[in-house]
């Protein structure tokens, strides 16, 4: 159990200061990902399930470092009460949107892979926008209606000690890489727990 933990460690520091703010794949910040959970796993003396579906075509994809681990994080801190019945579950898609302008911002939204793009004669139309949709979901109980409501307004708290402190530094980095392109919204599904969707554009 110690040799696997001082792995686990070793993966992770090597991870989180490789250089600055160097893109990665999607590949390996889901690798990440496991590997902190493992590590939580190592310290809390229990085990997380963890489901990952990710399309083949977009595993090379370059994200910004941390922004999937940050919010499996921030649902096995906030959204859970019982770990043992702890259930995560990511998923990675590429999504397409007829409209060019704003970011994709709900379930309306939420079209599937090549979507609008058929009656382009080359399939690329310019009016299709291409983005990167992950999506972070956990079986717990949800965000406070209150939380969830400054999270939807952009109100992560400001003086870096607040209860979304991660949330708030993730989605400053997506902005200052993509601007207002990238889009992050909140909510608690009919169906139980925390949903996070994230959406990065690819066409630029």
């Amino acid at each position: 159990e110690i040799q696997e933990f001082v792995v686990h460690i070793s993966r992770y520091f090597r991870y989180i200061f490789k250089k600055g703010m160097e893109p990665v794949t999607v590949g390996k910040e889901l690798e990440f990902t496991e590997t902190y959970l493992r590590i939580l796993e190592c310290m809390n003396d229990t085990e997380y399930r963890y489901e990952v579906s990710c399309d083949p075509d977009v595993s090379e994809t370059e994200i910004p470092p941390l922004i999937i681990q940050t919010f499996v994080e921030n649902a096995v801190k906030h959204n859970l009460d019982d770990a043992e019945d702890c259930l995560i579950r990511v998923q990675v898609e590429r999504l397409f949107r007829r409209e060019a302008g704003a970011a994709p911002g709900g379930d309306e939204d939420a079209g599937r892979r090549e979507a609008g793009a058929e009656d382009s004669p080359d399939g690329q139309s310019r009016d299709v926008r291409e983005w990167l949709k992950i999506q972070v979901w956990d079986n717990g109980c949800g965000f406070e209606e209150a939380a969830l409501e400054r999270l939807r307004t952009g109100d992560f708290g400001t003086d870096g000690s607040g209860y979304h402190t991660g949330i708030r530094n993730a989605v400053a980095r997506m902005k200052m890489i993509y601007g207002e392109d990238a889009y992050v919204g909140f909510s608690n599904p009919e169906d139980g727990g925390a949903r996070v969707d994230i959406f990065i554009p690819q066409n630029e």
